[in-house]
């Protein structure tokens, strides 16, 4: 049996009370048979409430972004380059209108990661749901990173090995609707997942025409995921999930003025030489 933490104090009034009408007892001349049911009617009450333990409930907040960085974010990005053994890595990145807005959802993927830029635990995931006709749906979000059991120990530090934890747990979700559909070379990419992983990750702004990163060194993920639709659970990340055009809710000048600097030649690399 749980009940609630708030309910501690007043359970422990309970037990004090209790004890003193056991002591009480014990000093007033009661026939024998009424003070055997008294004392243990009040010894299962003490038996009960030393079993109970407690439930505390947590609302755990991810970092969220800024509506100018929720404003900015035009699309994504990816592309393949090889390292100095000739190694072939992936990588993936977050296209936004500014630099300014590129920078500041980069700092709140680091605190994602705990600062750190190799994730080894999936405080990041990467999960691509394939759709029909050459159409995915790729989402970028905190993973659980273990928040549940970290809050478990918190708890039991702090009230004991019987309370239990109830955790409510609010991530934001990065979206990009994508069609590959005339795009052999990035549906390879994708396909490739998550063979391919480690996925390197940064946010990128436009320098003309040239995507740029705003980090020299990309965040290394641990968890990059490719799903079909179908095979995808109620429960689970991106259930129910309607795939929509790219360019839903862009006015038509913002589009005509983003949407060519999206295609194959992101393949170039031209931001290679900063990856370290």
């Amino acid at each position: 049996m749980h009940v609630s933490v708030h309910l501690r104090r007043f359970l422990w009034w309970v037990s004090w009370i209790i004890t003193g009408i056991g002591v009480l007892i014990s000093f007033i001349s009661l026939p024998p048979v009424i003070a055997g049911l008294i004392s243990l009617a009040l010894a299962v009450t003490s038996y009960l409430l030393s079993k109970i333990g407690f439930t505390v409930s947590i609302f755990h907040i991810a970092p969220m972004p800024s509506p100018r960085v929720i404003e900015a974010k035009l699309g994504s990005l990816w592309a393949l380059d090889k390292d100095d053994e000739g190694e072939e890595k992936t990588y993936f990145g977050q296209v936004f209108k500014t630099k300014a807005a590129a920078l500041e959802a980069f700092r709140m993927l680091r605190a994602w990661n705990f600062e750190r830029y190799i994730d080894e635990e999936g405080n990041i995931t990467l999960r691509v749901i394939r759709n029909e006709l050459d159409r995915y749906t790729v989402m970028l979000y905190p993973g659980e990173r273990g928040i549940r059991e970290r809050h478990d120990e918190a708890a039991r530090l702090k009230y004991g090995s019987k309370t239990l934890t109830k955790v409510t747990d609010l991530r934001f979700v990065f979206f990009t609707y994508a069609d590959y559909w005339n795009r052999p070379q990035i549906k390879g990419i994708v396909e490739g997942l998550p063979k391919t992983s480690p996925v390197y990750l940064n946010c990128f702004y436009f320098d003309g025409q040239v995507p740029k990163p705003v980090s020299a060194r990309f965040l290394r993920l641990a968890k990059a995921e490719l799903v079909d639709l179908k095979d995808i659970h109620e429960g689970e990340m991106g259930f129910g999930l309607e795939w929509k055009d790219p360019w839903t809710g862009v006015d038509r000048e913002e589009r005509a003025k983003h949407e060519r600097l999206f295609g194959d030649r992101e393949m170039e690399n031209p931001w290679s030489k900063a990856v370290t």
